[in-house]
């Protein structure tokens, strides 16, 4: 027994459609600053034994 109503199936694709715009945006802002996602980066530190550096660089702008 579940505690709440059952979304069927229709509530279902419509939370996976709300969660799936949602996350599009935000990975797209996570992935202009930061160089890995936020498991990757502990999962390559350990792999390579170093820390890895997170944050992207900045843009090089010529003056």
């Amino acid at each position: 027994m579940g505690i709440g109503p059952n979304p069927g199936l229709v509530g279902v694709v419509l939370i996976s459609v709300l969660v799936f715009t949602m996350q599009v945006p935000v990975s797209h802002w996570w992935l202009n600053r930061y160089r890995f996602g936020r498991v990757e980066w502990p999962w390559r530190s350990l792999s390579y034994g170093a820390r890895q550096a997170m944050r992207r660089e900045p843009p090089f702008t010529s003056p």
